[in-house]
C-alpha cells in the first residue's frame, strides 16, 4: 500500500508535469488530494459494480395508509428471514431500540463492502466479523457502536473486505499521510487515473500510454474483485451464488 502523497507525486510524474527530481508544490498536492479522494471512494461502484442494498434493522413500519411495494416482493423491501445475518454489500439501516449484534457474511468475497447507517438506533450495536477480523493488524473480532448522545445520530461508517489480509478494513477519509486502502497491485490504477484527471488542469491531453494503462488496471481490478450475487433457485428457493461479468455472459455452448 502506498501513501496518498506518493500516488499524487507519481501521477504528476506520469503526466510529465514534474521531473524525476522535483515534487509537486503544496497547492498541487492539495489539488491532487481533492481529485484522488473520489477515485478511491468511487472504486467499488465504478470499477467493481457494487450497489449497496438497504438492510433494515428492524424492518421499518410504514407511516402512510398504503403498504404497496414496488417492485412487488422486492428483496430490498421484503423482511429477511434472519435480520442479524445480512449479505455482503449491504447498507445496514439501524433503528433498533434494543442492543443488537449483526454478523457480517462468513467467508466474504474480496472487495465486498458493508456500510453502517444510524437511522436512530437507541441500543448498542455490535458488528461481528463472523470469523474475520476488523483492521489489518491486531485481532479485533467485533466493532461496538454506542448510540449517539442527546438524540443525535452517528455518522455513516464503511468497511471493505481485504482477502489478502482476511479482514474488514474501515474506509476512512483520505489525507496526504494516509495509506491507500487497497493492495499495492492496484497502485497503477490510481496513478494513471489521477494523471488523466490532472491533465486538463494543465491544458493538455492524457497520453495514450497512460490511457492504456488505466484501462488495463480498471479491467484487472474488476476481474479481481468481481462480486457474486445471491440468486434464488431450486424447488425450495435455496440461495445460490452467480457471478456476473462480460466473460460469464458471453460464454455459451461451444465457446
Amino acid at each position: 500500500m502506498a501513501l496518498a502523497s506518493e500516488i499524487i507525486n507519481l501521477a504528476y510524474r506520469e503526466a510529465n508535469f514534474r521531473t524525476v527530481d522535483s515534487e509537486p508544490t503544496p497547492t498541487e498536492f492539495s489539488e491532487g488530494l481533492t481529485l484522488l479522494k473520489p477515485l478511491v471512494s468511487n472504486l467499488p461502484g465504478m470499477v467493481t459494480g457494487i450497489r449497496l442494498r438497504p438492510w433494515f434493522v428492524p424492518t421499518p413500519q410504514k407511516t402512510g395508509a398504503v403498504a404497496a411495494q414496488y417492485p412487488a416482493l422486492s428483496s430490498e423491501t421484503s423482511p429477511p428471514l434472519n435480520i442479524k445475518y445480512p449479505p455482503s454489500n449491504s447498507r445496514l439501516m439501524l433503528r433498533d431500540p434494543d442492543d443488537i449484534a449483526i454478523f457480517f457474511q462468513y467467508q466474504p468475497q474480496a472487495g465486498a463492502v458493508m456500510e453502517y447507517v444510524d437511522t436512530g438506533h437507541a441500543g448498542i450495536v455490535t458488528l461481528d466479523g463472523n470469523g474475520s477480523f476488523f483492521g489489518l493488524t491486531g485481532s479485533t473480532e467485533a466493532v461496538v457502536i454506542d448510540p449517539a448522545a442527546g438524540g443525535g445520530r452517528n455518522p455513516p461508517r464503511r468497511w471493505h473486505y481485504r482477502a489478502d489480509y482476511g479482514a474488514w478494513q474501515e474506509l476512512r477519509p483520505l489525507t496526504l499521510t494516509s495509506l491507500l486502502p487497497y493492495p499495492e497491485e492496484f497502485d497503477d490504477y490510481f496513478i494513471s487515473a489521477l494523471a488523466i484527471r490532472l491533465s486538463p488542469r494543465f491544458g493538455s491531453e492524457p497520453r495514450q500510454i497512460t490511457l492504456m494503462r488505466f484501462q488495463q488496471m480498471e479491467s484487472h481490478i474488476g476481474r479481481q474483485w468481481i462480486q457474486s450475487e445471491d440468486v434464488l433457485a431450486g424447488v425450495h428457493s435455496e440461495p445460490t451464488l452467480q457471478a456476473y461479468s462480460d466473460t460469464w455472459r458471453d460464454m455459451g455452448p461451444g465457446r
